[in-house]
């Protein structure tokens, strides 16, 4: 037991030392990560009380839990590295691409996500006296996950003119996007995606630049003022993480205690199944083909039935299946061993680096980077690094497409005068 506690001090000191850096990104990158970590440490702890769910139980010996500890110790330190001195390279911006929307463009932008996300939701929500979560399953329509990242794309974009504009109502765009998350997802069940864009909403407003901008206008809005609110912000993120805990144990009618982490617990034992899948011999090392296949898997499955597979997938084609998503170092180890935990958290630490960097010199298309990089940060964890891609790549996609149609308008007007 002297090694098992000694390397969840280690891991610990390392937690401390990303979190006290106060960085807003990173502080939820590292919360996150830690979820099925805590589950492992739990197992590890008290084996008999806490099981990782949803896998093979015979494969959660004491050694084997053991090394997921050392694999996720590895990745916290490959991450700590990177952060350990600063980066200074920053996402290209032009001043061209500025989105300033009109009032009538945020009404019809804001019905259009509204109509897109109530259209691919289930209608029965929590609080329902029959609501079963597979029947939410069973209502969803091909395209949902592209359809559902359209709309939060689209109300992240809206929220980020609102605001880096200063409108004066601003505050009602900001209480629609909110409404309609809590009504159409979180009270259907939906947790990652929803939470996902509220946190890149708050990482926006704690950046502090809309308020450096503007606060010649409002007084309020001294230095002082802004970073006691950031404060406070910061230490939110805390708060919603255990809101996604009660949603994950409210919606499929389970209790509201601490003695089990059902979402930690599954995403743990798929962490557990990805090792073992390699050191019993199941497969061998796929030595970047993962991350190669990203590129491949652009297209949605509906449009490319035939595009290889995530490796959450794969792994419910083994022997070893099991529920929960492919654990970000389960990956990075079933790609290169012990090397990928730090290879592919150094590359992710400065990839967070570099898109807040952008966000900082205050072009457009680098804030709407950065924020859509902390809106991934859910499904990057918990299933793959084509969950960053996709969503990076379709908020690029719909911030052009309204950018285009917001200069088509303008131009219109113009000839028209």
């Amino acid at each position: 037991m002297f090694v098992t506690y000694f390397l969840i001090i280690l891991y610990a000191l390392g937690f401390v030392y990303l979190i006290s850096k106060k960085d807003f990104g990173l502080t939820l990158f590292v919360l996150i990560y830690s979820g099925p970590v805590s589950a492992v440490v739990l197992h590890l702890l008290f084996p008999e009380t806490y099981l990782m769910g949803g896998g093979r139980i015979y494969l959660q010996t004491h050694e084997n839990t053991l090394q997921l500890l050392v694999i996720a110790l590895i990745g916290l330190f490959g991450l700590a590295v990177s952060y350990s001195y600063p980066c200074r390279l920053r996402l290209f911006q032009s001043d061209r691409f500025e989105l300033k929307l009109s009032r009538i463009e945020v009404i019809f932008w804001l019905l259009v996500a509204f109509m897109i996300i109530y259209y691919i939701m289930p209608t029965i929500k929590m609080y329902h006296a029959d609501y079963i979560y597979t029947k939410a399953q069973t209502q969803e329509i091909p395209g949902l996950k592209i359809g559902r990242l359209i709309g939060h794309s689209i109300f992240l974009i809206v929220f980020v003119s609102s605001y880096r504009y200063w409108v004066s109502y601003r505050k009602y765009v900001a209480a629609f996007v909110f409404f309609s998350i809590i009504y159409l997802e979180i009270l259907s069940g939906i947790r990652s995606e929803a939470m996902g864009l509220i946190i890149a909403m708050i990482a926006y407003i704690v950046s502090g630049m809309n308020a450096e901008k503007h606060k010649e206008k409002i007084k309020l809005f001294s230095l002082k003022n802004i970073e006691k609110r950031n404060k406070r912000l910061y230490y939110l993120l805390f708060v919603i993480i255990l809101l996604i805990y009660i949603i994950g144990k409210t919606r499929s009618g389970g209790a509201i205690d601490f003695k089990n982490f059902s979402t930690f617990e599954a995403v743990a034992a798929t962490f557990l199944s990805a090792v073992q899948l390699i050191d019993q011999g199941y497969t061998d090392y796929f030595y970047g083909k993962t991350y190669l296949d990203i590129i491949l898997q652009t297209l949605p499955a509906s449009i490319d039935p035939g595009r290889p597979r995530v490796p959450a997938q794969y792994i419910l084609t083994t022997p070893l299946a099991s529920s929960g998503g492919a654990f970000l170092v389960g990956t990075a180890y079933m790609n290169f061993s012990y090397f990928g935990p730090f290879i592919i958290l150094f590359i992710i630490g400065r990839i967070i680096q570099v898109t807040k960097n952008g966000m900082q010199s205050g072009g457009f298309v680098s804030v709407i980077i950065y924020l859509s990089c902390i809106m991934s940060f859910f499904r990057l964890m918990y299933y793959s690094e084509l969950s960053m891609y996709k969503i990076i790549l379709v908020t690029l996609i719909a911030f052009f497409m309204m950018w285009f149609v917001s200069s088509l308008l303008k131009s219109t007007q113009i000839r028209k005068v």
